[in-house]
């Protein structure tokens, strides 16, 4: 989307819905509009008119002054009666006013001071970004977002937004009304400080309390979002390191970044299976709140990047590049994962001696190699699946005990027996799936293995049996493949109702599928 470089006093009379057609404002001149705004609406809460503000009801003049109209518009009555030629178009404009309505807002209770504010923090965001805080198809999916939904923030839509702009923009929008500016006076009054140049008053929402609405909410992807408290961690340890190695505590600074460390660790392992869960439901959904995460990653490595940093980071891109793949997007993944590799490559440098970083550079391979194949590319492809084997087969040969390299293993040569197949080498691809199905099998070693070991046991079981059938030249063979498609679609509807393993569901339509396609009794 454009942007709108002159200030609202350069354009024809208008609305400002008209105005952020195709076009936003800069962050100034968005500033300085709502600033306007906001004594307008401070002045007339002093004289009993309320509520209706929407980019439509604001009408820029030639000087660029803006004015309200806060009766509803002939337009708009007509869709209430239903009269209007385009329903479909009117009603996605009674969705965009429900927009601009807070959370707390119903249509028996009066406008407040609190529901004012959210209103002028949602029409800075549509300046800011060109679109609302939250639009769904109809006005009740609109409030249902608004209420239940998670707020993407300006800066992860448009990078360059100042974030002292950014932070009064969601003082406005927080859910809870005490949490916002207690009327448009003292929005006003903050927007003034920010076109001078002080230090606002606003603050960010604490991280804690942002997270646990959002959490209750959306617990199967909620260790995503835990990546913004992993960065939290993170920045707090380095702020306590330095300033305790001023004042020579070194013992309090060593302390304090070990704890960050080992939160950043655990929650930093959570992002694949988590990003995984959503997924499978909503990519869309998962992407932005992976791209809200790597702005948090993105702020602390431009401030220096330690392992921690860089550990989460992988883990981050490699979500990533799984989720672009599901979205067939090729080329977003191959990018996501080649950052990946070069900062796992780093990593493995750097800390020689840890090996979940050498498992985690092969998984970035494995993923790029993925990516390749959908891009066409089938010799790159195969050169990073032969990588990641490589990596595993040494970690394999160190810890032959280790059943998650062996699992890790398995999923590689899985790839690269496709791979191998699909490039017209049957013979090569059934001894790599026949090695694939024994570490697999290994790896799983029971019904109480982990349920991505024990899918990817059920993955060889189903490739094994494609091949025999391909190849069958008996009776045996046959009954052999039925066997091992048989024993994929057991160990798939027992995964299906597992809340961690999306898709699982299509795999057992595909195995149905195949075992009728080829006339195979279940």
């Amino acid at each position: 989307m454009a942007e709108e470089n002159r200030s609202p006093e350069a354009a024809e009379e208008m609305t400002l819905e008209k105005r952020l057609r195709g076009a936003v404002l800069t962050p100034r001149a968005a500033a300085e509009l709502i600033a306007k705004l906001a004594r307008i609406v401070e002045k007339e809460n002093r004289e009993g008119k309320s509520g209706g503000l929407t980019p439509e009801s604001i009408i820029l003049a030639a000087d660029g002054s803006p004015t309200l109209t806060r009766s509803v518009s002939e337009e708009e009555s007509r869709v209430e009666s239903g009269s209007a030629r385009d329903s479909s178009s009117l009603t996605l404009r009674v969705s965009e006013g429900a927009a601009y309505c807070a959370p707390e807002w119903d249509e028996d209770s009066d406008a407040t001071a609190a529901t004012e504010v959210y209103a002028l923090g949602a029409i800075l965001y549509a300046c800011l970004t060109g679109r609302p805080p939250h639009l769904g198809t109809t006005p009740d999916e609109t409030r249902r977002m608004s209420q239940q939904g998670t707020l993407i923030p300006p800066r992860v839509l448009r990078p360059d937004i100042p974030r002292p702009l950014e932070t009064i923009c969601l003082k406005c929008l927080r859910k809870n009304p005490d949490d916002r500016y207690s009327g448009a006076a003292a929005l006003a009054d903050d927007l003034q400080r920010y076109l001078e140049g002080r230090r606002i008053a606003a603050s960010p929402a604490p991280l804690a309390i942002r997270m646990i609405g959002w959490t209750k909410r959306n617990r199967t992807a909620a260790s995503i979002i835990a990546l913004l408290l992993l960065g939290a961690f993170v920045a707090v340890g380095m702020v306590a390191w330095e300033r305790m190695e001023r004042t020579g505590e070194r013992h309090a600074a060593l302390a304090a970044h070990a704890q960050a460390v080992e939160r950043m660790n655990s929650l930093a392992e959570e992002i694949p299976a988590a990003a995984r869960a959503l997924g499978g439901d909503d990519p869309q959904r998962a992407m932005r709140l992976l791209q809200s995460a790597a702005d948090v990653f993105e702020r602390l490595g431009n401030e220096g990047s330690t392992p921690p940093v860089l550990e989460g980071h992988g883990r981050l891109l490699n979500a990533a590049a799984e989720i672009y793949l599901q979205l067939n997007e090729p080329a977003q993944a191959e990018a996501a994962a080649e950052r990946a590799v070069s900062i796992n490559e780093q990593l493995v440098a750097q800390r020689p001696r840890h090996l979940t970083h050498r498992v985690a550079l092969a998984d970035s391979h494995a993923l790029r190699g993925d990516a390749l194949l959908a891009c066409d590319a089938p010799d790159k492809a195969m050169a990073d699946y032969r990588e990641s084997e490589e990596i595993l087969r040494r970690l394999t040969d160190r810890r032959p005990h280790e059943l998650e390299y062996k699992h890790a293993l398995s999923r590689t040569l899985s790839r690269l027996g496709d791979a191998l197949w699909n490039s017209g080498h049957p013979a090569d691809a059934s001894a790599v799936f026949q090695e694939a199905f024994q570490l697999a099998s290994n790896a799983a070693g029971g019904s109480n293995a982990p349920p991505e070991r024990r899918r990817q046991l059920a993955y060889c079981h189903e490739r094994l049996g494609g091949v025999l059938l391909a190849l069958a030249d008996s009776y045996d063979e046959r009954e052999a493949a039925r066997d091992h498609y048989q024993t994929a679609l057991n160990i798939y509807e027992a995964l299906a109702s597992d809340a961690s393993m999306p898709g699982v569901r299509r795999d057992v339509e595909r195995i149905r599928k195949s075992l009728d396609d080829h006339d195979l009794p279940r």
